[in-house]
C-alpha cells in the first residue's frame, strides 16, 4: 500500500492476492450529511475462476447499541455472475 495524488493505492500481483479483506479502519464518527466515495480500478481483465468474487466493499458502521449495526456497499466480479453488487439481502 502507498499513498498517491488521488488516495491510497493497493497492488497485488496475479495469483499473490491475500485471502482476507485489506483495507483501512476510519475510528472517527460522521455526523450529519456526508458523501464517502470508494473508487477502484482492476488491472487485469476476465472473471477470477473460483471464489466469491473480487473487489471493493465500503461498510458503514451505525451509532447504535452495540453490537452495532453495519450497511455493506459491495461491487464484485463474480466467477459465475460477471460484474455484480452485492447487498446486504442477497447474502
Amino acid at each position: 500500500m502507498h499513498a498517491e495524488g488521488q488516495g491510497l493505492r493497493w497492488r497485488f500481483s496475479d495469483g499473490k492476492a491475500p485471502k482476507k479483506a485489506v483495507g483501512i479502519s476510519w475510528k472517527t464518527r460522521l455526523q450529519g450529511d456526508f458523501t464517502a466515495t470508494p473508487l477502484a480500478t482492476r488491472s487485469s481483465s476476465g472473471r477470477p475462476s473460483k471464489g466469491s468474487g473480487v473487489g471493493i466493499e465500503m461498510y458503514l458502521t451505525l451509532d447504535t447499541p452495540m453490537p452495532r449495526d453495519g450497511i455493506v456497499f459491495a461491487r464484485v466480479i463474480h466467477p459465475g455472475r460477471g460484474l455484480c453488487s452485492v447487498r446486504p439481502h442477497d447474502q
